[in-house]
């Protein structure tokens, strides 16, 4: 292993000598010697030299790279904007993709550009983020993020164990289908849990008109009977549970 890769930086003058640190680093790549140690040195002494090694226009490439920089982020993000870093390191290694939204979303779960991120790795978009932020208490603006972003089949899936949240997300955003499919999935889950009352507080008046949507999507009698004893000043809604009723299981 050469002083470079041991770590010894000694007698390297950057930017000057960044063209012989990145032929030296593919070298190791190209050989399956280890970065860790490098990366390390250039993190406490050169973190700009090392920003450009890793993600600047002439930046290593592939997963092994990308997973030794993940290991110096707390350098790379004094150097590089933090949106741009996890961006470009996810564009440099698929095979690390998801380790590198892992880390963007443990370091940064509420940035905007989350989701953009997400929907350059994921092929479910938000699903890692939502995830991730599902006990915070601001949970509520990450699903309307995610809404507004039209990350309907993640957030539905969250829905899906008896989260409200998405439910008004996907409703907040204006995707009213979408949110009457997850609401539905959502009592399906957790039968008492309180949709009407968060739909409520969103809509005002306009309840009525969309829980009454939600009844041709119940599932279950136990959902409706649940529904049915939360729903008792929506008229709309009360005599089409009523009427639904007798014939659900």
């Amino acid at each position: 292993m050469t002083p470079l890769l041991r770590g010894d930086l000694t007698g390297l003058r950057f930017p000057d000598d960044l063209p012989q640190l990145r032929e030296e680093a593919m070298l190791a790549l190209r050989e399956g010697a280890p970065l860790s140690n490098l990366f390390r040195a250039l993190a406490a002494e050169h973190p700009m030299a090392l920003g450009d090694l890793v993600v600047g226009p002439k930046a290593l490439e592939g997963a092994i790279a990308v997973r030794e920089a993940l290991g110096e982020l707390d350098a790379l993000e004094g150097a590089v904007p933090a949106g741009g870093l996890y961006q470009r390191l996810a564009k440099l290694g698929e095979a690390s993709q998801c380790e590198v939204l892992e880390a963007a979303v443990t370091r940064h779960p509420r940035a905007s550009w989350l989701i953009r991120l997400s929907e350059s790795i994921e092929t479910t978009p938000g699903k890692a983020h939502l995830a991730a932020t599902a006990s915070q208490p601001w949970f509520g603006g990450i699903c309307r993020a995610h809404g507004q972003a039209g990350h309907h089949e993640a957030l539905h899936q969250v829905a899906s164990t008896g989260r409200l949240e998405p439910v008004i997300g996907l409703l907040a955003a204006g995707f009213r289908e979408e949110s009457l499919d997850a609401g539905a999935a959502a009592l399906h889950a957790q039968p008492n849990a309180p949709l009407a009352a968060h739909i409520s507080a969103l809509l005002g008046p306009q309840t009525d008109t969309w829980l009454s949507g939600l009844v041709s999507r119940l599932r279950s009698r136990e959902s409706a009977m649940a529904l049915a004893q939360s729903t008792t000043l929506f008229t709309k809604t009360s005599n089409l549970l009523a009427a639904v009723l007798p014939s659900l299981r």
